[in-house]
Order: structure tokens, then sequence, then C-alpha cells
């Protein structure tokens, strides 16, 4: 896969056309990659260059500046599903005042027509584009029905219930982590560098990789213990151990406004601070509870690792 972070670096052959979809696709979730194999699958059968068009930030940071959009995929971890998508070039274009004023016409002719050559366009259900969400299906196929075909992906469900971005966020911010990754197609997961904590899990046998997020803007599940499934990256290769995460304020302990998120890894104890890692959450096991005592909590992680053991076995 090719990725451009603008139009003018694009260098692509475009002389037979080519199929564009367009949109955030922020999570490259199960209704995103129907409409991304729709369009590979339309390029394919058409001898037309597949291309993506996305924004290296959400659109709603641009309108609300002061609000950051917490996203469920930064940059990095887009492209990575991206790659594996099917899809063969994708645009990351800023969405800017430029973007916000284009108007659906002069998206289609300056951008479609003009410099990709679009030959068809393909549409989630409630996909737009352009200013004040103009452009559309109808919008194409009212204007531009002689030179660029239209074709729109149904809305993929789960439980009756439209899968969508914010959907899946809700999911997660509940602790509803199963049903977040089912709408995604893939577990969740969160990446990080392992720095050095209180070492109070290693006096009470249960030593713990804690985290310093890569990103401030990551939807984080909802506060509790997961189970969960983490690569270390070594200079060597990459260590991978399922483990117990724990995301919230460590009330036994220091209970302090700032949240946490540590893991201990299932047999596993070397030294791997200042390495990457990253973490996929496949059940969520309990809330965080605050115990009378350091023995009541040593007490309840030997238990939730049993329970994490039961689930894996």
């Amino acid at each position: 896969m090719q990725k451009f972070n603008s139009l003018s670096e694009l260098d692509l052959d475009l002389s037979n056309g080519s199929v564009v979809t367009i949109g955030m696709f922020d999570g490259v979730h199960v209704g995103h990659q129907q409409v991304i194999q729709a369009c590979a699958d339309y390029s394919l059968s058409n001898s037309l260059t597949s291309i993506l068009i996305t924004f290296s930030n959400h659109p709603a940071d641009y309108f609300k500046p002061e609000q950051s959009t917490c996203l469920l995929t930064q940059e990095n971890e887009k492209l990575e599903l991206l790659t594996k998508s099917g899809i063969k070039n994708v645009i990351m274009l800023p969405f800017d005042q430029t973007m916000a004023d284009l108007t659906a016409v002069d998206f289609v002719e300056s951008i479609l027509v003009n410099k990709l050559n679009c030959k068809a366009v393909v549409f989630g259900y409630d996909n737009h584009f352009g200013k004040n969400r103009e452009g559309s299906k109808d919008f194409v196929d009212t204007n531009y029905s002689d030179s660029i075909h239209t074709i729109v992906v149904n809305e993929q469900l789960i439980e009756s219930e439209i899968i969508s971005s914010s959907r899946i966020k809700r999911h997660l911010e509940n602790g509803e982590i199963e049903l977040a990754n089912t709408c995604l197609g893939y577990s969740y997961e969160i990446s990080a560098t392992v720095i050095h904590g209180n070492a109070l899990g290693r006096t009470i046998g249960f030593p713990t990789a804690n985290y310093s997020l890569l990103t401030p803007n990551k939807v984080l599940p909802q506060v509790g213990v997961y189970l969960t499934k983490s690569q270390i990256k070594t200079p060597m290769d990459t260590i991978e151990r399922f483990g117990l995460t724990n995301i919230g304020f460590r009330p036994t302990v220091t209970n302090t406004p700032t949240l946490s998120i540590e893991t201990n890894l299932l047999d596993f104890d070397a030294d791997i601070y200042g390495l990457p890692i990253r973490t996929q959450f496949i059940q969520r096991i309990r809330s965080e509870v605050k115990f009378n005592s350091l023995e009541e909590l040593k007490s309840q992680i030997s238990k939730d690792k049993l329970v994490a053991l039961a689930i894996l076995t």
C-alpha cells in the first residue's frame, strides 16, 4: 500500500481511472472494512486504481479545537489496519480551512475528476463529503451520472444496531470490550512505552509493566481489570504474553486523580523498562475496587489470575 500526504505528491498512473472511497475511517471497523472491500473488489473487476481518501486529523478538532476528539485509532494504527484491508493507495489529507470550505462540486471536480480521474465512488451508508456535507450518492448521481458510477454499501448490524465508531467508543467506555471487539473485527489495543512505577506490584508478588501512552487522545476502556494480550518489542525479538491489565486510579495504594495503566504479564518477569508495548483487550474481569489492605489486594489479584487462566483454558 502506498501513502500520500497531499494531492501534490500523488505519483500514480491513473490513465485507466480510479475508484475512490472517502471518510475518516476511525477504527477501521467491520462496517468500514465492507466499504473498503467493495472499493478493492470494484477496482479489480474494472481495472481501476483503488484510492482511499482520509484525514490526518478529525474534522471535529478543526471545528471545535478546544475539544480534543478521542480516537479509536491513531494515524499509524489506522495505516496499519488499512494496509491489511486490500486498498492499494491512501491519501491522508489535513482537515483544514481549505478542506472545510471545499464545496461538493469543487471536491468532485478539483479532486475526484481532475486529480484522480475517478470513474466510481464507493459510499458507506451515511457517507458525505464537501462543505455542509452536501456531497452524497444522490448528489453524484444527479450531477455526474454520465462519468462517475456510485456504489453504496449498506450498514452493518450487530445485535440489531448499526456498527459505527461512536458505538464502539460507547462500548469501550462502558467496559463492554467483547462487543467493541466484535464490532471492530479485531481486539482493541493501546500502545505505550514501559516506564518505572512504584514497584509495589513486585513486593506483593505481581510485578507490573507501567504504561506511558504514546498518544493522549486515545479512547480507553472503562476503569477496571481486563484479560489482555501484550506484545513487547525487544532489540532481539517480540515477546508475547497474556496478562491482567488494570486501568484506574489505584485506590488501595495511591488513590490519585491521575489515571494509570499497568499490566501483570502472566508467567513473565524480566526487565522491559523503556521498551514499546502493545496491549490487546480481550475480556473485562471486574471493576476497580478499594481494598482494606495490601493482603486483600494480593488475594484478589490471585483470584483474577485464576479467572484469566480459566478464560484462556
